[in-house]
């Protein structure tokens, strides 16, 4: 039986959720900007977890200019970060003990498309950065998701790995990249089609004991 050479996961709605946090974080940023005359609520920042600035940037604000609506987006995500430091967010339950599990036999990695230093919040505030070997966010290399991961995977010669994700973009990523796919159904998105699945996180080590048993 082979066994995989690395774990690769998504951040929000896979590790943690720090909705709620962020969306006091953004509300007090958006304060400072007269174009935005609205209070962000907890569904509008869940529906945007997994996308880019601009992504962002065109869901919670169509009605800016582009560039106006990717300045706000970036000040709320810088932000958020230092917010984070202070708050932490809501860890799924299990996570630390199951990435802690991992650990001791994978590679463990974080791709993720955040800008500088969301990544580092969740590390460092929860006394996370010990059990990763590494992680990337889209601001770090200006890539989308499916490139980070084959970076990933380049850099440290995964030829047998596997993201844990929660959405359709995921999903796409790792189709993208060549990577399984395995989708953290506990988390804000949807995907298409049969695909690998846990219902929590804590799951997760035996369906990767049934993915090896295939592997062939």
């Amino acid at each position: 039986m082979k066994k995989l050479d690395g774990i690769l996961f998504d951040l929000d709605g896979t590790l943690w959720d720090s909705s709620k946090e962020v969306t006091v974080s953004w509300n007090k940023t958006i304060k400072k900007y007269k174009e935005v005359n609205r209070i962000l609520t907890l569904q509008d920042i869940q529906g945007i977890m997994g996308l880019q600035v601009p992504g962002i940037a065109k869901k919670l604000f169509p009605e800016l200019e582009e560039k106006k609506g990717i300045e706000i987006v970036t000040a709320c995500c810088r932000e958020e970060c230092d917010h984070l430091r202070m708050t932490g967010g809501e860890l799924f339950d299990g996570m630390k003990e199951t990435i802690e599990k991992l650990a001791e036999k994978y590679p463990l990695f974080i791709v993720s498309n955040c800008l500088n230093g969301y990544i580092e919040s969740f590390l460092e505030f929860h006394q996370m950065g010990r059990f990763f070997k590494d992680f990337l966010s889209a601001e770090a290399t200006g890539f989308e998701k499916a490139d980070n991961i084959t970076l990933i995977r380049k850099k440290y010669q995964l030829e047998h790995a596997v993201y844990l994700g929660d959405t359709g973009g995921d999903q796409k990523a790792c189709e993208k990249s060549g990577t399984p796919f395995v989708l953290a159904s506990y988390g804000f998105g949807e995907v298409v089609g049969d695909v690998w699945k846990v219902k929590k996180i804590s799951d997760f080590p035996d369906l990767i004991k049934q993915i090896e048993e295939r592997m062939e």
